[in-house]
C-alpha cells in the first residue's frame, strides 16, 4: 500500500464531472484513483487524483440486427443475447436487418 497526502490544493477529476477541490469530494474507501504526486520530505502529496469509473461508462455491442423499430435497434449476440439500443436517426442509414454491427453505448446493465 502506499500512502498519498491530499491537501487543500490537490484537485480531483472525478467521471463524468468537472475537476473540482479535494474539499468537496467525498472519496470512498476503494476507490480506484490514478494520481499526480510530488516527492516531499514527509512523503507523497497529490497534486491531481484522477477517480477511476466502477464500471466502464461506454461498451460496445457486437451482433445481428435482429429488429429496427423507429429509432431502437435490437440485435443479438453470439451468446444469444438480446440488447435494444436507441439511436440516432444518423446510425439508421443503410443499417437493415440481418446486418451485423457493433453499437457504442453508455453502459446501463450489471
Amino acid at each position: 500500500m502506499i500512502t498519498v497526502a491530499l491537501t487543500e490544493d490537490t484537485r480531483v477529476r472525478l467521471p463524468s464531472k468537472d475537476v473540482q477541490s479535494v474539499l468537496e469530494v467525498e472519496l470512498k474507501e476503494g476507490a480506484r484513483v490514478a494520481i499526480l504526486a510530488e516527492i516531499e520530505e514527509d512523503g507523497l502529496t497529490a497534486l491531481w487524483t484522477l477517480v477511476k469509473p466502477e464500471r466502464p461508462e461506454m461498451e460496445h455491442l457486437l451482433g445481428t440486427v435482429i429488429s429496427i423499430e423507429g429509432n431502437l435497434i435490437t440485435i443479438v449476440d453470439a451468446q444469444s443475447n438480446e440488447h435494444t439500443v436507441e439511436v440516432l436517426e444518423e446510425a439508421l442509414q443503410g443499417l437493415q436487418v440481418g446486418d451485423m454491427t457493433t453499437l457504442g453505448c453508455r453502459a446501463t446493465r450489471r
